[in-house]
């Protein structure tokens, strides 16, 4: 999908409005691309939509992204990473 590093992520809370009982709100991972004036999300990750404090850090062909969400009953702090091409 990305030739290059992108130069503009986005760690984004989507609230969609629900066409089926499969559509709820959720955190993903967006790609901005302003030159297209478009955000296109790349990754939904884990959470019931309650997340905050996002860290996004592309590094060595990663983008790492940290953040904290209660989904699984309590608060807690999640890392993930993931490699995109």
């Amino acid at each position: 999908m990305l030739a290059e590093e992108p130069t503009a992520w986005s760690f984004t809370e989507l609230e969609i409005q629900a066409q089926s009982l499969m559509e709820r709100a959720r955190t993903a991972i967006c790609l901005i691309e302003p030159e297209y004036g478009t955000l296109t999300e790349v990754l939904a990750l884990p959470s019931g939509g309650d997340t905050s404090y996002p860290v996004l850090v592309w590094h060595d062909g990663l983008l790492w992204v940290s953040y904290y969400s209660s989904h699984e009953g309590k608060t807690s702090i999640y890392l993930a990473k993931g490699a995109f091409n």
